[in-house]
C-alpha cells in the first residue's frame, strides 16, 4: 500500500483514530510520519500517562474489572512507604518494590487484559516452543496429580499420571 500522502512510498505507519464518531485510517510512509508528527500528536504518551488511564478505569468501577472495585476503594497501604492504591492509581507509580506485594492481586487483572496473562513467559525460538509447552504441561499435570492424590480424587489421579506418560512417550 502506497503513503495517501506522498503517493511514493510504501506506508508503514497506520494510524487509526474516530472523528465525530466515525473510524477514520491514514496509511503513511516514515517520512510523511515524521512531517505531519506535530499536527497528529500534540503530545507524546508516556507509560505513566497510559497506566493512570487504565488503573482510572479500575477506580471507577469498569465491567472488566468491577470485583476489584471494593478492593480498590479500601484504604490497604504499603507498610514500606505508606503508598495507598488510590494514590498509585493517580501517580501511575509505585512508591517502592514492597508496592509490588502489597497490590499484586489487583494488578492481575490490569495484566491479564493487557497481556493475556497475569506471568511473564517470554519469547521462546519457534523451533523449542513445541518441546517447551510439552515441558511446561507436565509440570502443571505433575502438581495437579499431586493436589488429586492430597485430596484422595483417585479417578482424577489417574486420568492425569495417564495424560503425563502419553506426553513423555511423545516427547
Amino acid at each position: 500500500m502506497r503513503c495517501e500522502r506522498c503517493q511514493q512510498n510504501l506506508a508503514t505507519v497506520h494510524v487509526t483514530h474516530i472523528h465525530n464518531g466515525e473510524k477514520v485510517e491514514h496509511h503513511l510512509c516514515e517520512q510523511c510520519t515524521k512531517e505531519t508528527e506535530q499536527l497528529t500528536m500534540d503530545t507524546p504518551i508516556s507509560f505513566q500517562s497510559f497506566l493512570k488511564g487504565l488503573l482510572g478505569m479500575t477506580m471507577e468501577g469498569s465491567p472488566q474489572f468491577g470485583k476489584y472495585q471494593s478492593q480498590t476503594q479500601s484504604h490497604t497501604a504499603c507498610p514500606v512507604c505508606g503508598m495507598t492504591y488510590r494514590e498509585f492509581a493517580k501517580v501511575g507509580k509505585f512508591g517502592c518494590a514492597v508496592c509490588y506485594q502489597t497490590f499484586g492481586e489487583r494488578l492481575d487483572p490490569i495484566f491479564k487484559s493487557l497481556h493475556g496473562s497475569s506471568t511473564h513467559e517470554g519469547k521462546q525460538p519457534q523451533k523449542t516452543t513445541q518441546e517447551l509447552r510439552i515441558k511446561r504441561e507436565i509440570v502443571k499435570l505433575k502438581k495437579l496429580l499431586s493436589e488429586a492424590v492430597d485430596h484422595e480424587e483417585f479417578e482424577q489421579a489417574v486420568k492425569l499420571r495417564d495424560k503425563i506418560r502419553e506426553l513423555e512417550k511423545g516427547e
